[in-house]
């Protein structure tokens, strides 16, 4: 077997509740290590927007990962995708060209620009992965838009047209690099990824709502992500309000860190008198999570804008069927395994009438669904893609190891 030394870096990880692909890129990182790569990820101490991890000389081991985390000039700057992080410029000058390949899970930040500069200055290549970070219009204020052009004109364009690969996550995405001007013999479409393994044993049904008050008579809607604005989860609570009509006792439950968007979501859930049916639970992990799901009648992602989000993947996993607007990079896929609506409050309620009315439906969609998800999505399968990408953007490097 073919072994490569692969530094990942990600500047937000695992600052759960920053956002981002911090989650996918340790799953990956972890399996990978498994198969016998070295995989080493350089990050940040950022946590949240208000704490930060304590720094240690030695690096964390995850499941044989080495962790570094560096300190970041300031938490709110990393919270909205900007760390600065001086320690990591000086540990990738020195230590960048002890690598086959970097892989960068980020673009528009200064570490991206760093990793760019020194990946040149050491003669190794590195493949990208924005994780839906490509459009410059999507949820931005045009002073945040001016800034995102700004970039590319220095560095986002360099970024883009060094790398040895372009890792997208689904048609959608590539299409978003063509756009930006990388040639499409460059690009790599790889999927996000669960592990089969993680849902083999999964929590029985009634524990979330015992611990929330929940009837078990109660329908249970859910949406488990950011609260965020880019999230469509105003729209949401409308399509609620003519559930509420049909199904009076119903429940909304948003589960998920704030991201600025909370505290417009509970004057808009106060103005409308949906209190009582509404839940806030915050971040939910882990087991918490699962329990969630598992009692859901329907996962919802009304999401604005969205490239491959995981929580659809884990919802099918947990046999929790699903409703996602046309705006999400992976509704194509799952045009035969959940309902895809236009991004539009009365035709969300309808298909969440008409979803929350058809017991029958609800329980095909969803064994269809994890069937598709474990087979398509499975962690094995995705990662036979990143060592396909890693071999192929290492290829010209002497130093891979057998």
């Amino acid at each position: 077997m073919i072994r490569v030394r692969v530094l990942q870096v990600l500047s937000n990880s695992p600052a759960y509740q920053i956002g981002g692909p911090q989650g996918v890129t340790l799953r990956i990182a972890t399996e990978l290590s498994k198969r016998g790569h070295e995989i080493v990820i350089f990050t940040t101490d950022a946590s949240d927007a208000k704490s930060r991890l304590t720094i240690v000389d030695n690096p964390m081991l995850t499941d044989g990962v080495k962790v570094y985390h560096f300190r970041n000039l300031s938490n709110q700057l990393a919270r909205r995708q900007l760390p600065l992080t001086p320690a990591m410029a000086i540990a990738l000058n020195k230590h960048i060209g002890d690598f086959d390949l970097v892989h960068l899970s980020e673009f528009r930040t200064a570490n991206a620009a760093l990793v760019r500069h020194y990946a040149k200055k050491k003669n190794v290549p590195f493949v990208i992965q924005a994780h839906g970070g490509l459009p410059l219009t999507y949820n931005t204020l045009a002073d945040r838009q001016r800034l995102r052009r700004t970039f590319d004109r220095a560095y986002g364009f360099k970024i883009l047209r060094d790398a040895s690969l372009v890792i997208a996550l689904n048609e959608a995405e590539a299409k978003q690099a063509k756009q930006m001007g990388v040639d499409e013999r460059k690009i790599r479409i790889i999927p996000n990824a669960i592990d089969p393994a993680d849902y083999q044993n999964l929590p029985q049904p009634g524990a979330f709502s015992q611990k929330y008050g929940i009837n078990q008579e109660d329908k249970i809607i859910l949406y488990l992500g950011r609260i965020s604005k880019v999230k469509g989860l105003d729209l949401l609570v409308d399509a609620f309000t003519v559930v509420l009509t049909e199904f009076s006792h119903a429940r909304l439950v948003l589960a998920g860190p704030d991201i600025g968007f909370l505290s417009v979501l509970e004057q808009k859930i106060a103005d409308l008198n949906l209190g009582d049916n509404v839940i806030l639970t915050g971040p939910l992990y882990g087991r918490a999570k699962l329990e969630a799901y598992r009692d859901a009648d329907v996962y919802v992602l009304p999401s604005v804008y969205d490239t491959f989000p995981v929580t659809v993947l884990e919802a099918c996993a947990c046999g929790t069927p699903v409703i996602l607007t046309d705006r999400c990079g992976i509704a194509p896929s799952f045009k035969e395994y959940g309902l895809v609506v236009e991004l539009d409050a009365n035709q969300l309620a309808r298909a969440l009438l008409g979803m929350l009315n058809d017991d029958t439906k609800r329980r095909e969609l969803a064994q269809k669904a994890t069937e598709f998800v474990e087979q398509e999505f499975a962690l094995s399968k995705v990662v036979e893609e990143y060592e396909k990408a890693y071999y192929e953007a290492a290829a010209p490097a002497q130093s891979i190891q057998t």
